[in-house]
């Protein structure tokens, strides 16, 4: 009787009295438990049916890495590898503290300070966000506060005062107003006082407004 390449390694183990090597371990970032895990974990876990089931263990699995994978393409972080750092981490923990039970009523873009999230809304309904937002930065650029109105909007204008391309800008006030980031969202101390957007963001958000939507900002942000 002819005997597969199996019964050969088995009869090897059993009669010399080896041990079969342990499965290779997982490696990469995908295989490894960032310092985040534990905080992204719990934000998915509440947002299960957009990113997928994980398990709130704070120990990396293979549902966690799609899920947390998922997770990094939505907010634009970079690399998307399936690894909870310490970026990811932070946009996770900035869109749990996002008030949105201050900003709730009516038709509206609330913008966030604290937590530098936005999100809109459209009859007592959250449409969009909470979502990661860059806004001003200490020495005189601070986002203010208050209540405002979309003024202007165009699809692709350049600032008079830094010559940086704003695409999807939205005017609410002086010079300030919303647009997609000319860079990446997540690095620097912040902008010159508008409301920095991702681009699927700041597209997005164009296309929910119009002139004279109220705009309300609230909070602060940490170290302005």
């Amino acid at each position: 009787m002819r005997r597969g390449l199996g019964y050969v390694v088995a009869v090897l183990v059993v009669g010399f009295g080896l041990t079969p090597a342990p499965a290779a371990a997982v490696t990469g970032p995908c295989g490894t438990t960032g310092p985040g895990q534990l905080a992204v974990e719990r934000y998915l876990v509440a947002h299960a049916g957009t990113y997928g089931r994980v398990k709130v263990d704070g120990r990396q699995s293979a549902a966690d890495c799609r899920a947390i994978k998922r997770f990094q393409v939505r907010f634009g972080i970079s690399p998307a590898q399936g690894h909870a750092g310490t970026t990811t981490k932070a946009v996770a923990q900035r869109l749990t503290k996002s008030a949105v039970s201050r900003c709730r009523a009516g038709t509206r873009v609330c913008v966030d300070l604290s937590s530098q999230t936005f999100w809109m809304v459209r009859g007592g309904r959250v449409v969009l966000g909470p979502t990661p937002i860059r806004t001003g930065r200490a020495g005189g650029y601070r986002t203010p506060t208050g209540a405002f109105r979309i003024g202007a909007k165009k699809r692709m204008t350049t600032s008079s005062y830094y010559g940086t391309k704003m695409p999807y800008w939205q005017h609410f006030y002086r010079d300030m107003g919303f647009h997609e980031t000319p860079s990446p969202l997540y690095r620097g101390p912040g902008s010159h006082g508008c409301v920095n957007l991702l681009r699927r963001d700041a597209i997005a958000l164009y296309r929910l407004t119009s002139r004279g939507t109220p705009v309300v900002a609230f909070g602060r942000k940490p170290g302005t």
